[in-house]
């Protein structure tokens, strides 16, 4: 026991290096306590607090901006849940809850996408299309689905697709028709006019034996058959005739031909101040319709009326046949030959004067065709 105290005695003391270690080491201790307590941890507090009124802050503005979105937008946490909702998608999801709704109430499909990390895809919600953007805020564990209305582009494309597909059929009909129309003449030329002109010839070579008149004759044939083919191959002379004559002279023509009734109602005026593109259009848009009324309509009798207002000149063509079936409709992607090319090609002529055609019906007549051609050129463009 003395010898403890001895022992003791001598450790206590400044002269002892372990002592004065053990003091340090407490002293240092207590210091680091010290400053942990008074500076560091309240700093951690402040950091802390800072960042979580950054995130508030943050969210906060994020909420702001997601109201302020004219798009849909929808925020949900780690659950699924529903925690946000901006104007636009409380107009779009009307049965949207904050209070208990998940994104699986609202869109089924979201959820196992959600699962697979996908950030992007198409959604058919109400009649639209929307593309959905997944954005994921991992500090503050939640994500944001933004919903993007794209029913306008995906029609034009829808529509693009369609008018690729119609111009292929035209070029595919041209083709034909341009094949048909060679085989045509080539008969003719050949067949008619070739032998015409072999007969003349001999007869000349011989000319003894025939009457000049006779000669003359035959080459008076040759000349006019030529003139006949010549004349099937070239349009109407509006300028000619004019645009009242041109039309009765088709009419009367489609008539004999097809023996189908038809009349002409012209209002007065209507060809005042055109210039010759409108009248063209017009003679074409009346050949192209009575084409139709002839090939398709089985009708009796058939109506051209061209009338004039402030705005436009209307040109109808009405029958009292079958009608024109869906497959003729204008605005069929696959449009049929029999109808739907010459309808097709009379509306993307028109589209150059920013005009319309539409097909109507009453008791009187099954089809009326009507085109408006605008006075004004480069009006909006109606289908």
């Amino acid at each position: 026991m003395q010898d403890f105290g001895i022992y003791k005695d001598q450790f206590l003391t400044f002269n002892n290096p372990l002592f004065i270690s053990a003091i340090t080491t407490v002293i240092i201790i207590i210091l680091v306590i010290f400053i942990f307590v008074k500076i560091i941890l309240p700093l951690q507090k402040k950091m802390l607090l800072e960042s979580q009124k950054h995130l508030l802050e943050k969210a906060q503005l994020m909420a702001l901006f997601a109201e302020l979105d004219p798009n849909p937008l929808i925020r949900i946490n780690s659950k699924g849940e529903i925690i946000h909702t901006n104007e636009s998608s409380r107009s779009l999801f009307p049965q949207i809850d904050l209070s208990g709704s998940t994104i699986e109430q609202i869109l089924p499909s979201l959820k196992k996408l959600l699962n697979e990390n996908v950030s992007n895809y198409i959604e058919n919600i109400g009649g639209k299309i929307f593309s959905l953007e997944i954005k994921h805020v991992t500090e503050m564990d939640f994500a944001n689905i933004y919903f993007h209305d794209i029913t306008n582009m995906k029609r034009y494309e829808y529509e693009l697709e369609s008018y690729k597909k119609n111009l292929l059929a035209l070029s595919n009909e041209l083709e034909e028709k341009l094949a048909e129309l060679q085989k045509k003449l080539s008969a003719e030329l050949h067949d008619d006019i070739g032998q015409q002109l072999i007969i003349l010839r001999l007869k000349i070579s011989n000319a003894e034996k025939y009457k000049r008149a006779e000669i003359l004759s035959d080459i008076e044939a040759v000349y006019q058959r030529i003139r006949g083919i010549s004349k099937s191959l070239t349009p109407i002379e509006v300028g000619t005739l004019g645009l009242k004559l041109s039309l009765q002279s088709i009419i009367k023509n489609v008539s004999k031909v097809s023996g189908i009734k038809g009349r002409l109602n012209f209002g007065p005026d209507v060809d005042a101040d055109n210039d010759a593109e409108t009248d063209n259009f017009i003679i074409h848009f009346v050949q192209e319709s009575l084409n139709n009324v002839m090939k398709h309509s089985q009708a009796s009798k058939f109506l051209v009326a061209v009338s004039k207002d402030e705005k436009n000149i209307t040109v109808a063509v009405s029958d009292n046949g079958t009608g024109i079936s869906e497959d003729g409709a204008l605005d069929n992607v696959h449009l049929k030959k029999t109808s739907g090319l010459g309808l097709l090609r009379l509306r993307e002529r028109i589209n150059r004067f920013g005009g319309s055609i539409s097909i109507e019906s009453d008791s009187k007549y099954k089809t009326n065709l009507i085109a408006r051609i605008p006075f004004e050129r480069g009006a909006d463009e109606t289908n």
